[in-house]
């Protein structure tokens, strides 16, 4: 039994959100990267394609190439058995993406669906 402050989770619990997670992870990373790489959709289905989001951001369009490889091949390592220090680059290398996207959409001003959950207090008129 693990203890999650003051929730105790029954192994087969803690099993179930590790492999939630991972194949959330995996999905994002597998689909994020193919959509990269064939300039498709922000949102696979729905959005802006995505090298008009990378460009109002200020990066150039060949940045996909680079990010699009490196997510598909993170997701491979992940979905893999073993490669244990692989899986920990794979992992380091996703929330660094994560977390320095929303870091280019917050400083662009542009909303993203990960910054979609930030406090009402940023979004409110300022005063003169």
């Amino acid at each position: 039994m693990r203890t999650l402050g003051a929730m105790t989770l029954s192994p087969r619990a803690t099993a179930w959100i590790y492999w939630g997670a991972t194949v959330w992870l995996t999905l994002e990373l597998a689909l994020g990267g193919a959509m990269d790489l064939v300039r498709g959709r922000s949102v696979v289905f729905a959005g802006d394609p995505v090298d008009v989001v990378v460009s109002s951001l200020g990066y150039p369009v060949y940045v996909l190439l680079f990010l699009g490889i490196l997510k598909v091949l993170g997701a491979a390592v992940i979905a893999a058995p073993g490669l244990r220090r692989l899986k920990e680059w794979a992992y380091a290398g996703s929330f660094f993406q994560i977390a320095l996207a929303a870091g280019s959409h917050a400083i662009a001003g542009t909303e993203s669906p990960v910054l979609a959950t930030r406090p009402t207090i940023d979004r409110q008129p300022t005063r003169n």
